[in-house]
């Protein structure tokens, strides 16, 4: 497999905003936990950190994300010109729609959005996102959009727990993409995509998002930061990005009983 190469990723890029600076380390802990130590070293708005291997890469909840060498994509975007706080919530799902729409022209392979940051194929799970975030002083943010697909590895290299739920696009077309075309696709769409949300143009990328999100319409269970469990139907996508839960005891679609959930796990979905 070919290795990645930030050289080939630029001269991929028809962006200016993103990618001006692009870390790739052969090895590291998570990709997110770098970018952080690059923003804190100064490094500027849109400095991408990708790694061909990750020992302590991690999902949602603190959970493992397999990280095998040379085969799939692990990186993290450095945001600094971040969005209103109202508007943060979407940055996960743009990511998605991102990543989604450049699988989708490299290799042809549909995929479905389970709201806030899983890509899947069928029920089967090929890509992730963590975002994640600091605050200096009152008001400078920092977000580090971390990504992860499955470019290369085949069902049988997965870990026992993962080859039922997971897949890659090697495993649904018999074909080894190109990772560094990809990246490249990918950075573009989160650029004109971020574009939008910091200038509130969202109504088509709500559209968008709602026709490709596969936990809509469904009755589903949400754990909460909390723990707290909810359960409803999964109704709608807020302005802000949130999941409009109509709650399971609830029997009219009354507007005024929807719960919008800014954060949570959808943890089934039927």
């Amino acid at each position: 497999m070919t290795p990645l190469s930030s050289e080939r990723i630029r001269l991929l890029l028809n962006i200016t905003d993103l990618a001006q600076t692009i870390h790739i380390l052969d090895e590291t802990t998570s990709t997110n936990t770098e970018a952080f130590a690059f923003a804190h070293a100064g490094a500027s708005h849109g400095t991408i950190v990708l790694a061909e291997t990750q020992t302590a890469g991690r999902g949602r909840l603190t959970r493992e994300w397999f990280s095998p060498p040379l085969q799939n994509i692990y990186g993290s975007i450095l945001l600094k010109n971040v969005p209103p706080p109202q508007r943060i919530s979407w940055i996960p799902l743009i990511t998605g729609l991102a990543i989604m729409h450049a699988v989708e022209k490299e290799s042809g392979v549909a995929l479905f959005l389970k709201w806030p940051n899983d890509l899947l194929v069928g029920n089967r799970k090929i890509g992730g996102i963590l975002c994640e975030s600091t605050v200096q002083g009152k008001e400078t943010w920092t977000i580090v959009v971390g990504f992860g697909l499955n470019v290369h590895t085949p069902i049988k290299e997965f870990p026992l727990e993962l080859q039922p739920i997971a897949t890659s696009l090697f495993a649904e077309t018999g074909h080894h993409e190109d990772r560094n075309q990809l990246l490249a696709a990918i950075l573009s769409n989160f650029s004109m995509y971020y574009r939008k949300l910091q200038r509130s143009d969202l109504s088509t990328v709500k559209d968008l998002y709602v026709s490709r999100c596969s936990t809509l319409g469904h009755h589903v269970q949400i754990r909460l930061a909390n723990g707290k469990m909810l359960e409803g139907i999964a109704s709608d996508i807020g302005a802000d990005g949130a999941l409009q839960l109509l709650p399971a005891n609830t029997h009219t679609m009354n507007c005024h009983e929807l719960i919008d959930i800014q954060s949570g796990e959808v943890i089934s979905v039927r």
